[in-house]
Formats: C-alpha cells, sequence, structure tokens
C-alpha cells in the first residue's frame, strides 16, 4: 500500500513536470519599435527609435520558473541573437512571474555570459523581492558596466532601453 502510494505521488510529479515545462514561460516577444516607452520624445528621437528599435528586444515572462521553463527562455533569447544582427539590448519583464527556483537562477547566469559574448546589455524589469533575492543568490546582478541593470518596472525598462539605443546612435 505505501509502495503504491510513493509510486503514484513519483508518476504525478514527473506528470506535472513535463506538463509544466511544456506550457509557455514567454507570454509575448516584441521589439521597442512595436512597444516604446510613454515617455514623450521629440519627433526625431521618436523617428529613430520606430527606425532602429528591432535592436531592443522585449521577453515578458508568466508563471512559475523552474529548471524546465528557463530552458524556453534561453532558447528564445539565443534566437533572438542569431536573428538580429545589431542586437543592443535584451528586456527581461517578470511583472507576471510568480516564482523562480535556484536552477532557473543559473540559467539566468548563461543568459549573462551569451549578452557578453554578443555584446549586448539586459535589463530585467518587474522583480519582487522574492525574485531579485533568487537572481542575487546566482550572481545575477547589476554590475558598473551597466551590462546588467534592473528596472522597477517594464516602462522604466523601456525607456533606459531607448535612451541607450539614442545614446549609441549619435555615438555611431
Amino acid at each position: 500500500f505505501l509502495f503504491a502510494i510513493l509510486a503514484g505521488l513519483l508518476i504525478a510529479t514527473i506528470l506535472f513536470a513535463y506538463s509544466y515545462a511544456n506550457s509557455p514561460v514567454v507570454r509575448q516577444t516584441t521589439d521597442l519599435a512595436s512597444l516604446p516607452s510613454t515617455t514623450e520624445r521629440p519627433p526625431a528621437d521618436a523617428r529613430l527609435l520606430a527606425e532602429y528599435g528591432r535592436a531592443i528586444r522585449i521577453f515578458r515572462l508568466q508563471g512559475f520558473l523552474f529548471f524546465g521553463t528557463s530552458e524556453q527562455v534561453v532558447s528564445q533569447i539565443r534566437s533572438a541573437t542569431q536573428e538580429a544582427s545589431g542586437l543592443k539590448s535584451v528586456i527581461i519583464d517578470f511583472a507576471r512571474v510568480t516564482e523562480m527556483d535556484s536552477a532557473s537562477a543559473n540559467a539566468f547566469k548563461r543568459i549573462i555570459a551569451l549578452s557578453k559574448s554578443n555584446q549586448f546589455s539586459i535589463i530585467l524589469s518587474g522583480l519582487n523581492e522574492s525574485l531579485k533575492e533568487t537572481l542575487l543568490r546566482a550572481s545575477v546582478a547589476p554590475d558598473e558596466q551597466d551590462h546588467v541593470t534592473f528596472a522597477t518596472d517594464l516602462d522604466v525598462a523601456l525607456e533606459q532601453a531607448e535612451t541607450l539605443l539614442l545614446g549609441s546612435d549619435r555615438n555611431e
């Protein structure tokens, strides 16, 4: 009887992990040209953002992030780096993420390594205290070079990315 209960529990856990790993954790993928910030910009800047906004990719996440679902995020960001030449920044919005485990936090370390090798910055937005603490424990933290930054919400992240894009466009 005890063996049957343990076997049932193990099978239920495996089925849950499998089905949840296949549920989409990336709710929306877009770019800055399609989703600008609410900040009003001069017409010349707005034209530049519309023209070069594809250099900023935005990933809006949802649900519980664990080892199975975090691979979806890594895979989609890897694909975005291969598709978009001249990628300047990736915004990852956690506003609808309920929780994450340490394996997911380590997946974000791989995303940071990918961003360093492809020379784009990462802006993490909408982190609640629990998510921020999990990421900091995994050494995913803002750095002095502004390679990784935290933003309070998506609009602040969009504004940071716009400023970055406008600044780099004027330097080129």
